[in-house]
């Protein structure tokens, strides 16, 4: 029973149900209950769940599992830390990068140090131990 497909259990569980249900009927034998339930109900609970488990629509995502973002190029992955640091008038931090683009708050940190090596760049230190980038570019008077 175990390699049928969730359908062909659930018909079966149907048919010694019915069988099992108009035998113990007929025969007012309330011990009939035990195969009706092992050949009948309990196949049709297996089938119910394989065919729940095998939908593709009904898939559960482990929220835990980290979803792979989209590959982007190094120059596009720049190209949204630099929108985001537009949008925040110039100060940035990769938990703000991370959460505004489809970057992972690890690779927006790494870009981030990459562009302030180069000079693109600042990074400042706040008072709580955060760190900062700002884009001068970016700044508004």
């Amino acid at each position: 029973m175990g390699r049928r497909s969730g359908n062909s259990q659930i018909f079966t569980g149907i048919g010694f149900t019915a069988f099992f249900g108009f035998l113990a009927i007929w025969l007012h034998n309330p011990f009939i209950a035990i195969p009706l339930f092992f050949t009948g109900i309990l196949p049709i609970m297996k089938g119910i769940d394989r065919r729940i488990s095998s939908s593709p629509s009904r898939k559960i995502e482990d929220p835990r599992r980290e979803t792979k973002p989209k590959s982007l190029t190094g120059d596009e992955q720049e190209r949204l830390i630099l929108k985001c640091a537009k949008e925040n008038r110039g100060v940035l931090t990769p938990a703000l990068a991370a959460v505004e683009t489809e970057l992972t708050i690890t690779i927006a940190a790494k870009i981030l140090e990459s562009m302030a090596q180069r000079g693109y760049a600042s990074m400042e230190i706040r008072s709580n131990g955060g760190i900062e980038y700002h884009f001068p570019d970016f700044k508004q008077s």
